[in-house]
């Protein structure tokens, strides 16, 4: 006997949501035809548990924030897919227990952590370039909330006012870091 409606707007359950600088544009970005050209727009259209796919290109405009349990991948890997942060703005801020996976985090600029602020989740297999923060965490931070923060990354440069690429505060962070030489690209 109720006349009141309940409206929602959760991004489809269990799915994958596609990123192309070339798609359409057309919610909920279940197709590579239907893509969002946005790496964040995708993100709100996603449910807890779904799946963003980014195929090659470079991406900026602002820090990509992944929030809520689910993978943000792209399709072929940090040679081919960038997260750019024109040293204006961070690359990448994970805060919930997600996977962030394949990226080159480059030219990210914050506070802390201007390639990736990490809360929570998991950071794999991504490059990590040319990223500066005033404070702490040039390349990458890992902030304290979290009970496990890991991540397998590259390094080739490490640029912070406290000259460290990688920070973690709190509780303990796991960090594999494969240290890569310029030039070996």
């Amino acid at each position: 006997d109720s006349d009141s409606v309940v409206i929602t707007r959760d991004g489809p359950a269990s799915s994958t949501q596609y990123v192309s600088a070339a798609g359409a544009q057309v919610w909920p970005y279940l197709s590579w035809a239907t893509a969002a050209t946005s790496i964040q727009t995708a993100i709100g259209a996603a449910a807890d548990g779904n799946v963003v796919l980014v195929t090659n290109g470079v991406y900026g405009g602002g820090r990509v924030d992944v929030d809520r349990v689910m993978t943000l991948r792209s399709v072929n890997g940090s040679a081919l897919t960038t997260l750019d942060g024109g040293y204006a703005n961070g690359c990448l801020s994970l805060t919930a227990d997600g996977v962030v996976e394949g990226f080159a985090l480059v030219r990210g600029y914050a506070d802390r952590g201007g390639g990736a602020y990490v809360s929570a989740g998991t950071v794999r297999n991504c490059l990590i370039v040319s990223n500066t923060a005033s404070d702490f965490g040039g390349g990458i931070y890992f902030a304290g909330t979290a009970p496990w923060c890991s991540a397998r990354l590259r390094t080739t440069r490490r640029i912070s006012a406290v000259a460290s690429s990688l920070t973690a505060v709190g509780r303990p962070a796991t960090a594999s870091l494969r240290p890569t030489l310029p030039g070996s690209m």
